[in-house]
């Protein structure tokens, strides 16, 4: 791979690192903003809560420095596959049944 290639590679990866990151901002500071004024009821608040820790699960932690290649340590490759359909499950999950938004201040 050239250097060229390498640094095409890293800057697309670092915008879509910071795309997550304004979108994670973007949902948990209004959410806490509306929870602590109390805004929501409770249960809303719980499934805000319950989204925002799904979101969390999207966050993937800097690669250690073992020595070894990641992709064998089991439990590094389980998480790739795992994150982004547990994330749409518990979405789904938060989201069924919900007859109404939880507002109490319209």
């Amino acid at each position: 791979m050239s250097l060229e290639n390498f640094k095409k590679i890293f800057w697309m990866e670092w915008a879509h690192r910071q795309v997550g990151r304004t979108i994670g901002l973007l949902f948990v500071l209004p959410a806490a903003y509306f929870m602590a004024r109390g805004y929501v009821n409770r249960r809303m608040a719980l499934r805000l809560t319950g989204i925002g820790a799904l979101l969390g699960t999207q966050v993937r932690a800097p690669p250690r420095s073992t020595g070894r290649p990641a992709w064998r340590d089991a439990a590094d490759v389980l998480k790739g596959p795992v994150r982004l359909p547990l994330l749409l499950a518990g979405l789904d999950w938060l989201a069924h049944g919900q007859e109404r938004p939880g507002l109490t201040h319209c």
